[in-house]
């Protein structure tokens, strides 16, 4: 074996060449020769090109007095710098009126000055390099510096020469000067914790800027808001989108990867409602309605409103689990939105699903802004871009105002994409301790919902009462919706059609639709719509393991979600494309199978045709957009069993309260269903399987429908009644609170559903109205005539509801409540 000697690096002490530092006196010439011929060339160029860029002394002092000249909107023509030469005894150091006379001589036309500009601009540069590097070998031996302010020195020199302007054109001047601006701040924000360090380094940038701290977080707070993407075609954006379908962590409730506001009064007991939320999200289970999409959640607390020892309190009587307090969360006190590079990086390292802020106000407790600016809602803007990027949810809890609304800018509420309002219920049977959650703005869902709740002061804990519905609603469809939505609980991850929904609940397809379309659109379900393909429907769960890496899979035996251990066999997360990739879980040949694209068939009283005379549509065309197996004999017009909410779906609740439930908190407990699915391709007897075991399946018309409702109007209560005549037609009609009937017509409901046609009705008809307006904006008051109804603002006490009406000038006045003491009819 040779022993090779271990070669260490070798240094290079050879003298650098001796060379002329790089120029270009030629392109120096005809920069100058071009703007003497041209006087408007100087202004394509003079905002990137520095007179330091000339290496000819001469060229560079000509420049400068160009440069002095155009600041005065003086001409550069040979006759007006010679002068201006002239004047500051700097003619003869240039070389005299011979000097420009051969500039201009030299030279053509100024149309390539801006590629001379950065020709010349080049070797500037690397004459820097040069001095840099000099420099640099000067530093390296001087042992009397120390090192920590050499390499503080050496820093500064480099930024220097690196953020030289090369750029070509004036405008990409300023671009390449924002866009380096903009990325300091971001570092700065981002990475420097301690808010002191942070205003400190905002400083030292501002004075390198020649700008203000103020002028500083302007520009970054506009960058926030003012970014778009670049112009994308229909594959970019099928790309960007990833899925076209809204994903959550609690179905219908928090959407994923977005912002969230809850507001509420003090006292109310929003911070304990986020708490019980978060404890659905990690044991995986539902809050009334609402079902979780997985479990083990990680939750990201950052707390101020409440100190340690009531935040540990508050956990362990809502029954949090040691374990799940070690695993899956995460608490800082004292964190305000100073400590942005903190959130950044608790995001990289515990890799949150779920961030909550209490409060907005705390969080926000050192900024220089009012809540009343709209400049307050930039932490939101910075948290929306960082929940996109990370792809977890942030719920930001705040204060309402005394009317109930989001206090501080509307900014605030535009900045987020959900806002929740946790009141008090006004009922007159409810009790002190029975809350409303409205879904006050939602981009993921239909808002507007209100949900009533039940907070229980001996737990903490916050109960799921139901959706509120007015007294005179129409709740026939409860019974059909808590079917449809018990059979999706038992098969997550599994999509169905909606005409085979209609056969496994046993109920008309047309009646199916329009629950399914209720359902989607409060976010209960998820749907996937592909073009040219039925609609497939479904829930999401999409962390179904253990720790130990066992599936999740749910009980058929109990109601509810319940988690029972099996050995992992296949990925759950790989979806089918469509049903007829699983067979198994669609049967094919079912009873009654009709083209999803026809309507239920009705039979009304004057019907000659008998009640159950089968209607044969074998050669009836069908909808393109509406995929089926197999052509199939239809067996016959089937509605579905309308049911009794007193006998088939008794109302059971957990309330506390001696005071009984209204009438529109219908829950349906059905046991789940053991439903045998068949493959089988032979036609034989008609087929009628029911939902749920025990249930009898009957085979009845459908009825015609009716709903009645009262609107608080500006006019007072107003009663709209809508009914079905027949499929297509439906009889509306609006009595004013005097009784009198206003509107009686028939239309047709088109692309309506029943219920938003009938407000559309109503609509129309305020808008026909003229009103007389008192104005109380100014003193003293003062009636406007001639005024139309443009909007109502919805809310609880109908005395505080607002009102917006337009002036025949076209000026907006709000008005609130009802009465002939502030609205009145004109017409």
């Amino acid at each position: 074996m040779v022993a090779i000697p271990y070669k260490a690096d070798v240094l290079d002490f050879t003298p650098t060449p001796n060379e002329l530092p790089p120029r270009n006196e030629q392109a120096e010439d005809a920069i100058l020769g071009g703007i003497l011929l041209d006087p408007t060339a100087i202004f394509r160029i003079w905002g990137r090109l520095k007179p330091e860029h000339f290496q000819v002394t001469a060229n560079r002092e000509i420049y400068k007095a160009c440069c002095k000249l155009a600041r005065q909107n003086k001409p550069t023509d040979l006759l007006s710098l010679s002068s201006y030469l002239n004047d500051k005894k700097l003619l003869a150091e240039i070389g005299g009126r011979n000097k420009l006379a051969n500039l201009v001589e030299g030279t053509v036309s100024a149309v390539n000055i801006d590629e001379l500009a950065a020709l010349v601009i080049e070797k500037a540069v690397r004459k820097d390099l040069i001095k840099l590097g000099n420099e640099t070998i000067r530093l390296g031996y001087d042992t009397q510096v120390d090192i920590e302010e050499v390499l503080e020195s050496f820093k500064r020199r480099v930024e220097t020469v690196v953020e030289l302007e090369t750029v070509k054109t004036e405008e990409e001047l300023i671009k390449s000067r924002h866009d380096r601006l903009i990325d300091k701040l971001k570092r700065i924000y981002t990475t420097v914790a301690e808010p002191s360090l942070k205003h400190m380094r905002l400083k030292a940038l501002a004075d390198d800027t020649r700008t203000s701290i103020g002028f500083l977080e302007s520009l970054y707070l506009k960058s926030l808001v003012g970014t778009c993407t670049k112009l994308m075609d229909y594959e970019d954006l099928k790309q960007a989108a990833g899925s076209s379908v809204r994903r959550w962590l609690q179905q219908g409730l928090v959407p994923l990867a977005t912002t969230i506001l809850l507001a509420a009064d003090g006292g109310i007991g929003k911070t304990k409602l986020v708490y019980s939320l978060a404890k659905n999200l990690i044991e995986g289970t539902q809050f009334g309605d609402f079902l979780a999409t997985g479990e083990k959640r990680r939750i990201l607390f950052y707390q101020g409103d409440e100190q340690e020892g009531d935040m540990l309190q508050s956990l362990q009587m809502l029954g949090y689990e040691q374990g799940d307090l070690t695993k899956y969360i995460r608490i800082r006190f004292g964190w305000s939105f100073e400590n942005m590079a903190t959130l950044t990086q608790d995001l990289n390292e515990f890799k949150p699903d779920f961030v909550v802020f209490d409060s907005l106000s705390f969080g926000s407790r050192f900024s220089t802004v009012r809540e009343s600016d709209s400049e307050f809602a930039r932490p939101l803007l910075e948290a929306s871009g960082l929940a996109a990027q990370h792809n977890c949810t942030f719920l930001f809890i705040h204060h309402a105002n005394k009317g109930g609304e989001v206090r501080g800018t509307t900014a605030i509420r535009n900045a987020v994409s959900e806002v929740w309002r946790l009141t008090k219920s006004n009922q007159p049977e409810d009790t002190q301790y029975d809350r409303v959650l409205e879904i006050d703005k939602s981009r993921s869902r239909s808002s507007g919902k209100r949900y009533k709740l039940y907070f229980d002061p001996d737990t903490l804990a916050f109960k799921f009462l139901g959706e509120e519905v007015a007294p005179n609603a129409d709740v026939s469809s409860r019974g059909t919706r808590g079917k449809i939505l018990e059979y999706f609980r038992q098969h997550p991850n599994t999509r169905f059609t909606a005409e085979e929904i209609s056969q496994f609940a046993n109920i008309s397809s047309g009646n199916c639709r329009r629950t399914l379309n209720e359902i989607t659109s409060d976010g209960l379900l998820s749907v996937e719509r592909k073009p040219g393909k039925t609609n497939c429907y479904y829930l999401e769960f999409t962390n179904g393991y253990n720790l130990n890496g066992s599936q999740i899979i749910y009980s058929t035996e109990n109601q509810g979600l319940q988690p029972l251990s099996v050995p992992l066999i296949d990925d759950h997360t790989k979806y089918p494309d469509h049903p007829a990739d699983h067979p198994a879980d669609h049967p094919l040949k079912l009873d009654g199978i009709s083209d999803s694209g026809d309507g239920d068939r009705v039979i009304g009283k004057n019907d000659p045709e008998k009640k159950g005379t089968p209607k044969n549509d074998g050669d009836q065309n069908r909808s393109p957009d509406h995929h089926r197996l197999e052509d199939l004999q239809n067996i016959g017009s089937r509605g579905d069993r309308v049911p009794d909410p007193l006998t088939d779906h008794p109302i059971t609740s957990d309330h506390p309260s001696n005071a009984p439930l209204k009438s529109e908190l219908i829950h349906v407990e059905a046991k789940p269903s053991t439903l045998e699915k068949t493959a089988t391709t032979e036609l034989s007897e008609p087929i009628q399987q029911p939902l749920f075991p025990g249930q009898e399946t009957q085979v009845q018309t459908k009825q015609l429908e009716q709903i009645r409702k009262i609107y608080n109007t500006c006019l007072g209560q107003v009663k709209a009644m809508a009914e079905e005549i027949d499929p297509k037609n439906w009889r509306f009609t609006i009595i004013t609170p005097d009784g009198i009937k206003a509107v009686e017509k028939t239309e047709k409901l088109g692309a309506y559903k029943p219920d938003n046609k009938l407000k559309n009705v109503l609509d129309n008809w305020l808008k026909s109205l003229t009103f007389e307006v008192i104005k109380t904006d100014c003193s003293p008051t003062q009636w406007v005539s001639g005024c139309k109804w443009v909007e109502s603002i919805d809310h609880h006490n109908a005395m505080q509801k607002r009102h917006k009406f337009i002036t025949p000038d076209g000026t907006l006045i709000d008005a609130f409540g009802f009465g002939c003491d502030r609205i009145r009819v004109m017409s």
